[in-house]
């Protein structure tokens, strides 16, 4: 038995009639009820297209109404590009003009700034050379006062022991000349006794006797007598002596006494001295106090100075190891800050701050020798090498430097390129 898959139709026993005409009955509603579907089906495919289309002209219209939004708004977009194209070139340009005028600011203030450090190390030369100044006219001084003092106090000593010694010497000289009188007397008595004697003699040797001398005794006896006297005559020798000794001490007397005299003009020479040093103890006071402040503002300068040296000496420094047994040297030109000669003092300050770091660049000759210290010249910190095969000379264009100049003719001041400030060797130009 058949089972239908349609619920409303009735079973029926197969071969019947009946269930031929519901056979035929139900292919018939089938078929319409096919038709109806298929008409729905194309109905609605219809309506399908339909709206499809009504969809793809409402597509169209709004992307056209939108094309022609977008091209108002790409017109404006361009006008606002433009604009701001415009816009961004006037304030590049005073971008540049104003980097133009901060560049010749910088310039003006750190040239400032170097002279003010100029001035301070002119300042601190001329604190030295004052220092030394005054420590050698404190020593001259302090010399010439010791060496017065110590003429005084000999020419005092001097004029002392000429004192004394004419003091001894007149003393002397009147114990002779008391002497000397006393010599004088007895010569004179000595004389008179001579005379008599001789008379005695002579009367003896003819026979004559006088009166005085009838107990003169025998002749030897008064031979032997007059022997004696004439001995005691010597004496009188003496006397010639001793006055000779007189003069000499007179004229030691006379020395002494100039010698006191030339004393006595020194001392008042070295007194007058002593007056025109205009000597104080305020101003040896305020000399010793400058002094003191002059070494404390040289030592801080020195420190100051030296720190600055081991700095430079440390950024200076470019130490490395031949790369190679036979490595040529001179391929290595060196730092930059060593290659260049600054013509103006004034500049160095300047340059050294627009040059910045590339002052401790190392020029080499090629980049095969930058490549071999870079990997063999044990090289102790980061450095960077400018080969001079590999690189250009670049230079500032004569519109941007008639402009720094205008501008910094305008603040009252010049500006000048910096390449032309320094010197350098032809050779490597190219890096500069």
């Amino acid at each position: 038995m058949r089972k239908s898959s349609n619920a409303d139709v009735p079973n029926y026993g197969p071969g019947s009639s009946d269930a031929i005409e519901a056979s035929i009955d139900m292919e018939s509603s089938m078929s319409s009820s096919k038709d109806s579907t298929r008409r729905r089906w194309s109905k609605n495919n219809a309506d399908i297209e339909r709206i499809e289309r009504f969809v793809v002209a409402y597509d169209y219209s709004q992307a056209k109404k939108t094309l022609d939004t977008s091209k108002d708004e790409v017109k404006a977009m361009k006008s606002d590009m433009e604009e701001k194209e415009k816009f961004a070139e006037d304030k590049t340009s005073e971008i540049n003009e104003f980097d133009a005028a901060m560049t010749a600011l910088k310039t003006r203030l750190e040239g400032e700034v170097g002279s003010e450090l100029s001035a301070k190390k002119a300042e601190e030369e001329a604190a030295g050379k004052d220092l030394v100044k005054a420590n050698s006219a404190l020593q001259n001084a302090d010399k010439a006062l010791l060496s017065a003092e110590q003429d005084v106090a000999k020419a005092a000593e001097n004029v002392a022991d000429a004192e004394k010694n004419v003091e001894g010497k007149k003393v002397a000289i009147e114990a002779d000349a008391n002497k000397s009188e006393q010599i004088k007397l007895d010569a004179k008595e000595t004389a008179e006794k001579y005379s008599a004697l001789q008379l005695k003699y002579q009367n003896m040797s003819a026979g004559i006797a006088s009166e005085e001398d009838a107990s003169a005794g025998s002749l030897p006896e008064q031979i032997s007598r007059a022997h004696e006297a004439a001995v005691a005559a010597d004496f009188g020798k003496s006397v010639s002596k001793v006055q000779a000794d007189m003069k000499k001490e007179e004229k030691a007397a006379a020395t002494l006494n100039a010698k006191k005299s030339q004393c006595a003009t020194k001392v008042d020479k070295l007194q007058k001295q002593l007056g025109s040093l205009k000597f104080s103890e305020q101003h040896e006071s305020e000399l010793y106090e400058r002094k003191r402040s002059l070494e404390t503002k040289h030592s801080n300068l020195g420190e100051k100075c030296e720190t600055l040296e081991a700095t430079l000496a440390g950024r200076l420094s470019f130490n490395y190891s031949d790369p190679s047994r036979g490595f040529d040297r001179s391929k290595v030109k060196g730092l930059v800050a060593k290659l260049v000669q600054v013509a103006s003092r004034k500049d160095a300050t300047a340059l050294e701050v627009v040059a910045g770091g590339k002052l401790y660049q190392v020029i080499v000759d090629e980049a095969a020798t930058g490549k071999a210290i870079l990997a063999h010249g044990k090289l102790k910190k980061r450095v960077t090498i400018i080969p001079l095969d590999k690189i250009s000379s670049r230079g500032v264009s004569p519109q941007a430097a008639s402009l720094a100049a205008n501008m910094a003719s305008k603040m009252g001041t010049t500006a000048t390129p910096a390449i032309e400030l320094v010197g350098f060797d032809e050779e490597v130009r190219t890096a500069m």
